[in-house]
C-alpha cells in the first residue's frame, strides 16, 4: 500500500471527506502540464502482465487540449499521465499516485457543452512491449538475472529500477527477432521466483511475491470504510500440487514436485479432492534449486481452495496486490485476513473504491 501520513488516515474515517484527482501530463519524462479537468474515469490493477490501466474523461471548454494530429501532445506519441487521488488533509491535498499510463486510443467527442476527450492508458509493461527486440537478443550463460531483466528494460526506456539481487544467474538463451521483450522479463523473474512490474509512480520492480500486512479492518460501524461485500468459493482454477520441470537443453532432466500434504486442507492432493497438479515448465530452470524454490513460491498461491471476495470501500486509495486486509462481515459470514489481487480506484470524487481478494497465508 502506498505509505501516507497518519493524518491522512485519521481523515479517511472522518464522516466529511474531499477527494480530488490530478492529472500530470509527461513527454519524454518531462512533466508538462498539469490538469484538473477530468470529470469521470478510474484506474484497474490486477495480477496480470499490465499491471495498471485507467480510462479517463476529460472536458476541454476552450479546445486547448484536443489533439487535432497525431503530434499534438495527447496524441498516442509517447505521452504519458500520470494520475492521482487527492484527499483533504487540514486544509490541502495529500495525493496518492495511481500510476504512470501511455497514452493509447484518444477519442474526441463534441457536443453542446464543449469538448470531451477519451482516453485509454497502460502502464509502462505496454511500452517495453512494444519495443521489439529489432534483432535476436543473447543473454550469456551466467549473467545474474536481475542484471539481464534490468538491461532489457533500460535499453527500452528510461526508467528508475528496484530489483532484487538473489544471486541467481540465468543460463545461456536468445530471444528472437519481433518477440516481446516484456515476455523475457516476466520469465526471467519468474524462474527466479521473483515477480516483474511497474509501480505507482512508473518505477520498475522486481520483487518475491509477498504479502504485506497492513493494518486495515473493513467492517460496519459508525466509522466503517466498508461499503458491500460478496464472496464466493472456487474450485476450477485451484489445484492440489505443483510439478515444475526445466527445459534447458544443457541442464539435463529436472524436476520439482511438490503437494498439498495437510490432511485439514480442502486440497489435500490424497483427500476426496484429488491429485490435481498445477504445471510450470522453463527453459530458464537450469538447476534443482532453482526448480524447488519456484515449486515451493507456486505451491501456496494455488491450493487451499481460497474463498474470492469483493468489496467497495470509501478507504485507502493505495492499495496494492500483496496489501492484506482485515473483512469483518456477520450477514455474509465473511471474517478473516484476505490478500488484495486486484481492484479499481474511481477518479470521480463520490464513487467508492472495489478491491477484489482472496483468503491470506498469513
Amino acid at each position: 500500500m502506498w505509505p501516507t501520513t497518519t493524518r491522512f488516515n485519521q481523515t479517511l474515517y472522518e464522516s466529511a471527506r474531499r477527494w480530488v484527482s490530478k492529472v500530470e501530463v509527461l513527454y519524454a519524462n518531462e512533466l508538462v502540464t498539469t490538469l484538473d479537468v477530468v470529470v469521470d474515469g478510474s484506474v484497474q490493477f490486477d495480477d496480470v502482465a499490465v499491471r495498471r490501466s485507467c480510462n479517463l474523461r476529460m472536458v476541454d471548454p476552450i479546445g486547448v487540449l484536443t489533439p487535432a494530429s497525431a503530434n499534438d501532445l495527447l496524441a498516442p506519441k509517447g505521452t504519458e499521465l500520470r494520475l492521482y487521488r487527492g484527499l483533504m488533509v487540514d486544509g490541502s491535498y495529500e495525493f496518492v499516485p495511481l500510476g504512470v499510463f501511455g497514452i493509447v486510443e484518444p477519442e474526441v467527442t463534441s457536443h453542446g457543452a464543449g469538448t470531451q476527450i477519451k482516453v485509454k492508458g497502460w502502464d509502462r509493461v505496454d511500452s517495453v512491449r512494444t519495443r521489439r527486440f529489432d534483432a535476436a537478443y543473447p543473454i550469456a550463460s551466467g549473467t545474474p538475472t536481475w542484471q539481464a531483466i534490468s538491461d532489457i528494460v533500460t535499453s527500452r526506456l528510461s526508467v528508475p529500477v528496484r530489483i532484487t539481487q538473489t544471486g541467481n544467474t540465468t543460463p545461456e538463451i536468445v530471444y528472437d527477432a519481433l518477440s516481446d521483450p516484456w515476455d523475457a522479463v516476466r520469465k526471467l523473474a519468474t524462474a527466479d521466483s521473483l515477480s516483474a512490474y511497474f509501480d505507482q509512480l512508473g518505477t520498475l520492480v522486481v520483487e518475491p511475491y509477498t504479502e504485506i500486512p497492513t493494518g486495515i479492518i473493513y467492517e460496519p460501524g459508525t466509522t466503517s470504510l466498508l461499503v458491500d461485500v460478496s464472496r464466493t468459493i472456487k474450485a476450477d482454477t485451484t489445484y492440489s500440487g505443483v510439478i515444475v520441470t526445466g527445459e534447458h537443453p544443457e541442464a539435463g532432466a529436472i524436476r520439482s514436485v511438490l503437494w498439498d500434504t495437510d490432511v485439514t486442507s480442502p486440497t489435500y492432493y490424497l483427500g476426496p479432492f484429488g491429485k490435481r497438479p498445477y504445471g510450470y515448465s522453463s527453459s530458464l530452470i537450469d538447476t534443482q534449486s532453482k526448480a524447488d524454490v519456484v515449486a515451493a513460491t507456486i505451491l501456496p498461491r494455488v491450493t487451499k481452495m481460497k474463498q474470492e471476495i469483493t468489496i467497495h470501500t470509501v478507504g485507502h486509495p493505495g492499495h496494492d496486490i500483496g496489501d492484506v486486509v482485515n473483512v469483518i462481515d456477520s450477514k455474509s459470514r465473511t471474517n478473516g485476513s484476505y490478500v488484495v489481487s486486484g481492484g479499481t480506484v474511481p477518479l470521480r470524487p463520490t464513487e467508492s473504491i472495489r478491491l477484489k481478494l482472496v483468503e491470506s497465508s498469513l
